[in-house]
């Protein structure tokens, strides 16, 4: 499996992970190609429940839809911020986020606390840690988001990161933000 590039937080500094730095301790096999496998076959949907379990719990009902007939027609001032919100593109934006906040977590509390990886990376563990960081971004984060095109500008998605890791970091609340940025004011 490929590194994947995570930033640890704003100022962003590039540093590079990859999945067995992390993960692998959790997974059987005797190199990092067999920990990958049994990824992929026993442990990632787990994950992934997981982390989109929180997720979900903190955006629902105002953003995330409850049952597959709330999902957004487009007809609605509501319906157009899910769409907003559950465009992959952002979805994917805010779980890059949420996971480079986590890792950066995961990463001093190894180192302050001396404990084992395999013991922080229980996936009750994992998702009680996500729904704590994604407890931070308030649903009218997306709610008064006045802006667009996340598809077509890197910069416009690394800033919208950038954004998602203030709020993530608890470097200034959400209200100061809002004001200041041209993600929520229209000037």
């Amino acid at each position: 499996m490929r590194a994947t590039k995570f930033r640890e937080e704003p100022p962003l500094e590039d540093q590079s992970w990859n999945f067995d730095d992390v993960f692998g301790s959790v997974c059987k096999g005797a190199n990092a190609r067999e920990r990958c496998e049994f990824w992929q076959r026993d442990l990632w949907f787990k994950y992934f429940d997981a982390f989109w379990t929180p997720v979900s719990e903190n955006f629902t009902p105002r953003l995330w839809p409850e049952t597959k007939e709330d999902w957004p027609t487009g007809s609605t001032n509501t319906d157009r911020t899910r769409r907003l919100l559950l465009r992959v593109t952002v979805l994917g934006l805010l779980q890059s986020a949420i996971l480079e906040k986590w890792r950066s977590d995961l990463k001093s509390d190894i180192a302050r606390e001396m404990t084992t990886l395999k013991k922080e990376l229980k996936i009750s563990k994992f998702q009680q840690r996500i729904k704590v960081l994604v407890g931070r971004i308030d649903p009218d984060f997306f709610t008064t988001l006045n802006f667009a095109g996340f598809d077509a500008s890197k910069d416009v998605r690394d800033d919208l990161v950038k954004q998602f890791l203030i709020l993530l970091h608890e470097r200034q609340p959400f209200d100061d933000i809002k004001a200041n940025h041209k993600f929520w004011n229209a000037s």
